[in-house]
């Protein structure tokens, strides 16, 4: 048996852009963030596509470029072919999105977390 499920936390690098597709008029949304991996070496910057689907995709929406985003979601990949070549995209499918709590603020003065 083996297990697809991710977890990462990084900043948005532009807004998240909500779309309506097929007939049913499903919800998605889609955003690309920047994940900073500590490495001997220094750190690098890796850029992952997040999509995010139905009320999911409705809450992600908010998402704003900067923003601290926690997205939990499984790996997919996306195929196509283009001028005879295959083309493939790594993509974290969001079950889960954490965005940054929002100006108000619990009767103890914390902001709680914003999660759908």
């Amino acid at each position: 048996m083996s297990t697809n499920v991710v977890v990462v936390t990084g900043h948005l690098t532009k807004d998240v852009e909500l779309k309506h597709v097929g007939e049913k008029n499903s919800k998605v949304a889609t955003a690309s963030i920047g994940v900073n991996n500590w490495r001997p070496a220094g750190s690098a910057t890796m850029w992952l596509k997040v999509e995010a689907w139905g009320r999911t995709a409705e809450y992600f929406s908010n998402g704003r470029k900067g923003q601290k985003v926690t997205v939990t979601g499984r790996i997919d990949e996306d195929q196509w072919e283009k001028d005879g070549n295959t083309h493939k995209q790594t993509k974290v499918v969001a079950t889960d999105v954490e965005l940054p709590p929002k100006a108000e603020s619990n009767q103890q003065g914390q902001q709680p977390a914003l999660t759908f």
